[in-house]
């Protein structure tokens, strides 16, 4: 079974999800909402330690066209 985090001070309750989605006629519980919240937080923090860290640790490589190709 998954664990959960202790509750921290979010400012979106699954209740406004669950109203905000009414709207665009979708329907969905509040336990599905609680999880639509979770995994946008945790994609979140993802984002915000990717951005921290300077991004990928390997730069892409520059990637040349041979000259050839367009003679």
């Amino acid at each position: 079974m998954r664990q959960k985090e202790p509750t921290k001070k979010r400012n979106i309750r699954p209740e406004k999800v669950v109203a905000v989605l009414e709207k665009y006629d979708r329907k969905i519980t509040l336990a599905e909402a609680e999880l639509i919240l979770e995994l946008s937080y945790k994609f979140a923090k993802l984002s915000l330690e990717q951005v921290k860290n300077g991004g990928s640790a390997k730069p892409s490589p520059k990637r040349m066209t041979p000259r050839n190709l367009y003679r």
